[in-house]
């Protein structure tokens, strides 16, 4: 399919042209525009991804076969190719990219005596530029032409931020080449803002990483910490951003809980293995907005569990801070048939004052369970059936991918 039989989303505006850049390597450059692209894909936005880095990450990140293309973006900045003859399809739904090869690295050389040096890829886009919804420009790890072409090119940019010791050094130079193109040829150019990635909430160094820049850039720094995964550091192996390369190896990702007492010392290790939410014990956990809190900065989706018996009020406070309540009945042969009247009950209260509050939260009931009492807590309002686990013993991914399966014959039996 080409990228002309795909429409912009119903309700664009202007098109946002987005450089993401930061002149040192390794800081998630490439996985912030490839992850970013398939997220905003996924809600319906039509996205266009300039691979300009020679290195071609962004490119062999969405599958595509750089030793099979035929021309990528040094053909047209050279020799004045058109966008739309090098324009690649991706298995990402609306996202598309110009891609890039080793090639690129000699532009450097020969823009040095080109005319319009600074605006070959504003030029470049300026034919296609309406016709997305994002445009996003991966840039190199360098201050050189390619990336003043990208600034020329956009009209803000993001900064993704490694939260290491060395996160800051080179920040000002960095800020003086985007002040100069604003000075001289960009007028437009904004910082759009600072992304901090590789966060690890259980170092300190990565805490402290995390206030300098924000005491730097203020508000320009985003709330939300990337933290390290190891989901997202294998996607790129299978040619694809995370969302499609966890969804490939079990489409119930998204639905997996765990629930810890003590979060802080396994919210990491539960976010490298692959879980997208991370479910707090309401009775077991001494500081639940504590624990609420680092949940939510280590970038997952966070809920709160209780007991059948445990009165609403207890944690009605918190429904405005959590994804999710889970009910927490125990295994079948265990007795926990017995619960499942009171489960229901459980569920019709919270649904009343989610309704009431109009809160987007989920009510769940863990895997203590059995079909015969699926139907029953799920007309009662229970929107998703998990199961729960509560021991960890031996390799903790094992234990995880154990629950996915089990999720997946849970999800099978509902369909």
């Amino acid at each position: 399919m080409g990228f002309r039989d795909v429409k912009r989303s119903k309700s664009a505006k202007d098109t946002r042209v987005i450089a993401i850049i930061n002149q040192k390597g390794g800081v998630g450059k490439s996985t912030t525009a490839v992850n970013l692209a398939a997220a905003l894909g996924e809600q319906n936005k039509k996205v266009l991804i300039v691979d300009f880095d020679p290195q071609g990450n962004t490119t062999s990140g969405f599958g595509i076969d750089k030793e099979q293309l035929e021309a990528c973006v040094y053909d047209s900045l050279l020799h004045d190719v058109p966008a739309e003859e090098i324009i690649q399809s991706t298995e990402c739904k609306r996202v598309f990219v110009i891609p890039a090869t080793i090639q690129l690295a000699g532009a450097e050389i020969e823009l040095v005596s080109a005319m319009a040096r600074e605006t070959r890829l504003k030029d470049l886009l300026e034919p296609i530029v309406d016709e997305f919804d994002f445009i996003f420009i991966d840039c190199p790890p360098s201050l050189g032409l390619l990336t003043i072409n990208a600034l020329t090119a956009a009209d803000s940019v993001l900064i993704p931020i490694q939260c290491e010791y060395y996160a800051l050094e080179g920040v000002t130079k960095l800020l003086e080449s985007m002040r100069m193109v604003k000075t001289r040829i960009n007028k437009e150019l904004e910082t759009y803002g600072v992304l901090l990635t590789m966060y690890d909430s259980r170092t300190s160094l990565s805490n402290q990483v995390v206030d300098e820049v924000k005491g730097f850039f203020g508000d320009k720094a985003f709330k939300t910490c990337i933290p390290r995964s190891v989901k997202v550091s294998e996607a790129p192996s299978f040619g694809m951003p995370v969302i499609r390369s966890i969804r490939k190896e079990s489409k119930m990702f998204f639905d997996v809980h765990l629930m810890v007492s003590a979060p802080e010392r396994y919210i990491q290790d539960f976010v490298d293995c692959g879980a997208d939410s991370i479910t707090v014990h309401a009775e077991a956990c001494e500081d639940l907005e504590r624990a609420i809190e680092l949940i939510r900065d280590a970038g997952v989706k966070v809920g709160v569990s209780i007991k059948p018996a445990t009165p609403v009020n207890d944690i009605s406070h918190l429904l405005e801070d959590v994804d999710m309540v889970l009910i927490m009945t125990v295994q079948p042969g265990f007795g926990g048939q017995k619960y499942i009247p009171e489960c229901t009950e459980k569920i019709v209260e919270l649904k009343e004052i989610i309704d009431r509050e109009n809160l987007d939260v989920d009510i769940q009931v863990d895997g203590g369970i059995n079909n015969e009492t699926m139907e029953t807590v799920m007309k009662a309002g229970a929107n998703l059936l998990v199961a729960g686990s509560y021991a960890f013993k031996g390799d903790l991914a094992s234990n995880v991918r154990h629950i996915m399966k089990d999720m997946d014959k849970i999800r099978e039996k509902l369909d």
